[in-house]
Protein backbone atom coordinates (compact mmCIF):
# COMPACT_ATOMS: atom_id res chain seq x y z
CA UNK A 1 0.00 0.00 0.00
CA UNK A 2 2.85 2.34 0.69
CA UNK A 3 3.45 2.31 -2.66
CA UNK A 4 0.43 3.50 -3.89
CA UNK A 5 1.73 7.14 -1.95
CA UNK A 6 4.13 7.55 -3.89
CA UNK A 7 2.83 6.92 -7.36
CA UNK A 8 -0.05 8.97 -6.15
CA UNK A 9 2.65 11.79 -5.17
CA UNK A 10 3.89 11.32 -8.60
CA UNK A 11 0.80 11.89 -10.17
CA UNK A 12 0.04 14.68 -8.90
CA UNK A 13 3.50 16.11 -9.86
CA UNK A 14 3.33 15.35 -12.86
CA UNK A 15 -0.41 17.30 -13.02
CA UNK A 16 0.81 20.35 -11.40
CA UNK A 17 4.04 20.44 -13.87
CA UNK A 18 1.38 19.70 -17.02
CA UNK A 19 -0.33 23.18 -15.91
CA UNK A 20 2.37 25.09 -14.23
CA UNK A 21 3.87 24.34 -17.43
CA UNK A 22 2.35 27.04 -18.91
CA UNK A 23 2.59 29.92 -16.29
CA UNK A 24 5.89 32.18 -16.45
CA UNK A 25 6.88 34.46 -14.05
CA UNK A 26 8.68 37.37 -15.59
CA UNK A 27 10.69 39.66 -13.38
CA UNK A 28 10.77 42.43 -16.43
CA UNK A 29 13.97 44.72 -17.52
CA UNK A 30 14.64 46.35 -14.98
CA UNK A 31 15.37 50.32 -14.48
CA UNK A 32 12.46 52.95 -14.96
CA UNK A 33 10.52 53.70 -18.38
CA UNK A 34 7.34 55.57 -19.13
CA UNK A 35 5.21 53.15 -21.20
CA UNK A 36 1.54 53.04 -21.99
CA UNK A 37 0.89 56.21 -20.11
CA UNK A 38 2.35 54.80 -16.99
CA UNK A 39 6.01 55.00 -15.10
CA UNK A 40 7.30 51.12 -14.71
CA UNK A 41 10.49 50.49 -12.71
CA UNK A 42 12.61 48.23 -10.61
CA UNK A 43 9.83 46.91 -8.09
CA UNK A 44 7.93 45.11 -10.80
CA UNK A 45 10.87 42.47 -10.40
CA UNK A 46 10.59 42.38 -6.54
CA UNK A 47 6.44 41.48 -7.30
CA UNK A 48 7.84 38.79 -9.53
CA UNK A 49 10.18 37.38 -6.96
CA UNK A 50 7.53 37.90 -3.71
CA UNK A 51 5.07 35.78 -5.58
CA UNK A 52 7.30 32.69 -5.98
CA UNK A 53 8.88 33.58 -2.18
CA UNK A 54 5.22 33.51 -1.01
CA UNK A 55 3.97 30.87 -2.73
CA UNK A 56 7.02 28.64 -1.89
CA UNK A 57 6.29 29.56 1.56
CA UNK A 58 2.77 29.14 1.57
CA UNK A 59 3.04 25.75 1.06
CA UNK A 60 5.61 24.73 3.31
CA UNK A 61 3.54 26.51 5.75
CA UNK A 62 0.32 24.27 4.58
CA UNK A 63 2.26 21.11 4.61
CA UNK A 64 4.75 21.69 7.69
CA UNK A 65 2.55 23.78 10.18
CA UNK A 66 -0.18 21.74 12.64
CA UNK A 67 -3.82 22.15 13.28
CA UNK A 68 -4.67 25.74 13.90
CA UNK A 69 -1.58 27.68 12.56
CA UNK A 70 -1.99 26.36 8.86
CA UNK A 71 -4.05 29.49 8.29
CA UNK A 72 -0.49 31.06 7.80
CA UNK A 73 0.55 29.02 4.93
CA UNK A 74 -3.08 29.81 3.26
CA UNK A 75 -2.47 33.32 4.51
CA UNK A 76 0.87 33.68 1.92
CA UNK A 77 -0.38 31.19 -0.58
CA UNK A 78 -3.36 34.06 -0.88
CA UNK A 79 -1.00 37.53 -0.57
CA UNK A 80 1.03 35.70 -3.78
CA UNK A 81 -1.92 35.52 -5.80
CA UNK A 82 -2.26 39.26 -4.90
CA UNK A 83 0.78 39.77 -5.89
CA UNK A 84 0.25 37.68 -9.55
CA UNK A 85 -2.26 39.61 -9.96
CA UNK A 86 -1.30 43.44 -9.25
CA UNK A 87 1.71 43.22 -10.83
CA UNK A 88 0.91 42.06 -13.97
CA UNK A 89 4.05 39.71 -14.45
CA UNK A 90 2.11 36.26 -14.78
CA UNK A 91 2.21 35.28 -18.80
CA UNK A 92 -0.50 32.54 -19.12
CA UNK A 93 0.62 30.56 -22.16
CA UNK A 94 -2.12 29.25 -24.72
CA UNK A 95 -2.76 25.28 -23.59
CA UNK A 96 -5.55 22.72 -25.39
CA UNK A 97 -8.22 21.67 -23.34
CA UNK A 98 -7.24 18.00 -23.37
CA UNK A 99 -4.05 19.21 -21.71
CA UNK A 100 -5.40 20.99 -18.85
CA UNK A 101 -8.29 17.74 -18.72
CA UNK A 102 -4.84 15.12 -18.68
CA UNK A 103 -3.39 17.36 -15.87
CA UNK A 104 -6.28 17.96 -13.57
CA UNK A 105 -7.35 14.38 -14.33
CA UNK A 106 -3.48 13.25 -12.97
CA UNK A 107 -4.00 15.73 -10.32
CA UNK A 108 -7.34 14.37 -8.99
CA UNK A 109 -5.76 10.17 -9.46
CA UNK A 110 -2.90 11.52 -7.57
CA UNK A 111 -4.65 12.88 -4.50
CA UNK A 112 -7.14 9.74 -4.22
CA UNK A 113 -4.15 7.36 -4.71
CA UNK A 114 -1.84 9.27 -2.01
CA UNK A 115 -4.88 9.75 0.52
CA UNK A 116 -5.82 5.70 0.56
CA UNK A 117 -2.45 4.81 1.23
CA UNK A 118 -1.09 3.54 4.39
CA UNK A 119 1.85 6.32 4.24
CA UNK A 120 -1.12 9.18 4.62
CA UNK A 121 -2.87 7.39 7.07
CA UNK A 122 0.18 6.89 9.11
CA UNK A 123 -0.01 10.03 11.33
CA UNK A 124 -3.75 9.59 12.02
CA UNK A 125 -4.76 10.59 15.47
CA UNK A 126 -3.08 13.86 16.66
Amino acid sequence: MRGLGIVGIGCFIAGIYGIGGKVVLSTGGGGLYYSRGSWHGWWYGIAAAGTVVLAVAGLLGLVLLRGQARWIGGALLALSGVLVAFSGRAILLPTTLFEFLVSAFLMAIGVKLFLKSTLANRGVGY
